[in-house]
């Protein structure tokens, strides 16, 4: 008895051994996971103080100033976006920001030579060199954050570097990131993709105000991936002539399917600059305090038309052009308010548009970054993009990846010249109505 009674105590003391390494187990493993989220948002951070915060400019500027070479390569990348806007089109809404994805090939362009160069030239440079192609972005960058200071535009970049693979990358491209696109270059361990992902998404979500935080996934980062670009923009601007939320109502919508819906529509009778071609109507409601920048332009076809007649004669017309054709008339508007998020994938996009050797390894030629250019091609871009409008204005964000591996005015009422109801499916672009700059582009379809 007196055994059973030792052998039931040793039991006893073994059985509670366990228990307290368990829990030990438990609440070390917890705090793991605890310090993988604060590393996270430690090196997130760390990230963020590369750059420093931006300069905010102190008096607005008159225009983005642009030689006549610029401007043409400026109506070349619309041209493009229109090409793009039709070919993401399927019958379903979407939103996309073309300056956001030429932010991250005008990055691309900066590593690449040869062939590779001259196909992303075409798109987003035309005749301009390489160091002409840089200066037209860094006006970009400068340019849009001070045309209106009342509205919020931001930009940032990165080129993040496997650390594996960190002293390959010249230094000369890394300066001439940092100088041009103010790109950070940060080096991280590609073999812990979650941590990396998170860290990446914490960086995006914080450029975005938040919109944008599952950019990178973590099968987006690997070992084998040499380093990987992101752009993100944000934009936060008020209507310049507000809406009445009082007089947001629901009314019927004809989607792309010719299905009815309901929808919150904003009402409002004012004076905006309101153009009429053949095939359609539009309207620019400008955003922010200043003439003649910031506007969302809204073209509505004809009802004869149809959005892929619109957009394709789109790209082949100077943007500019459309919206300075606007007169101001006084118009009766009713335009829904929504909210869109898309993910995009441009990987197959980008060579129907001739972008094409930089997706092929051997044929990819990126010698300014590494001394081996033909060793890496781009083997992934994607776009993220959340586009919002209410009452009040406009926000919206994009962030563009690539990896790289093997109310109405007070007095007088005057006749209202025109209806303006976008009842059906209609067409947007946030652009710089002085220069052409297209920001954002994109077609509610209802559904």
């Amino acid at each position: 008895m007196r055994q059973m009674n030792s052998s039931m105590k040793l039991l006893g003391c073994f059985i509670f051994c366990l228990s307290f390494m368990f829990l030990s187990c438990n609440k070390q493993e917890k705090t793991v996971t605890d310090n993988d989220e604060s590393n996270v948002e430690s090196k997130a951070d760390e990230l963020l103080d590369l750059v420093g915060p931006e300069e905010k400019p102190t008096s607005p500027i008159s225009s983005l100033s642009l030689t006549a070479k610029e401007k043409e390569a400026l109506s070349t990348e619309n041209h493009y976006a229109f090409i793009l806007l039709d070919k993401l089109f399927k019958g379903k809404n979407v939103a996309y920001s073309p300056l956001s994805l030429y932010c991250n090939l005008g990055m691309l362009a900066t590593g690449a030579d040869a062939e590779t160069f001259d196909q992303i030239q075409k798109v987003i440079g035309k005749d301009l060199n390489r160091s002409e192609i840089n200066e037209l972005f860094k006006k970009m960058y400068s340019g849009t954050r001070a045309l209106d200071l009342s509205v919020n535009v931001s930009t940032a970049n990165m080129f993040c570097v496997n650390n594996a693979v960190s002293d390959k990358i010249k230094d000369s491209f890394i300066k001439t990131l940092a100088d041009n696109h103010k790109a950070i270059t940060p080096a991280l361990d590609f073999s812990q993709p979650i941590f990396v992902s998170n860290v990446l998404n914490r960086w995006v979500s914080l450029h975005t105000n938040g919109l944008i935080k599952d950019l990178v996934d973590a099968s987006d980062i690997s070992a084998a991936e040499i380093a990987v670009l992101i752009n993100t923009l944000y934009f936060n601007g008020s209507w310049k002539q507000g809406f009445d939320e009082a007089r947001t109502k629901k009314d019927s919508f004809t989607m792309y399917s010719g299905q009815q819906t309901t929808l919150d529509y904003m009402n409002c009778t004012g004076d905006w600059p309101y153009g009429v071609q053949d095939a359609f109507s539009l309207v620019n409601l400008e955003i922010g305090q200043r003439d003649n920048h910031y506007a969302l332009t809204v073209i509505l076809p004809n009802n004869d038309k149809t959005i892929e007649d619109i957009v394709s004669s789109l790209e082949s017309t100077e943007w500019k052009d459309i919206t300075s054709s606007c007169k101001n008339e006084r118009i009766q508007l009713s335009l829904p308010k929504f909210k869109l998020n898309n993910t995009l994938d441009f990987y197959s996009l980008l060579k129907e548009i001739g972008i094409k050797d930089a997706f092929e390894l051997g044929k990819a030629n990126f010698s300014y970054i590494l001394d081996d250019g033909h060793s890496i091609a781009i083997n992934r871009i994607k776009q993220k993009t959340v586009f919002e409008i209410d009452e009040k204005g406009v926000e919206a964000a994009s962030a563009t990846f690539s990896g790289m591996g093997g109310s109405p005015f007070p007095g007088e009422n005057p006749e209202i010249k025109a209806v303006f109801n976008a009842d059906r499916p209609f067409i947007y672009v946030l652009s710089d109505i002085d220069s052409g700059l297209i920001l954002f582009a994109g077609i509610y379809a209802g559904e």
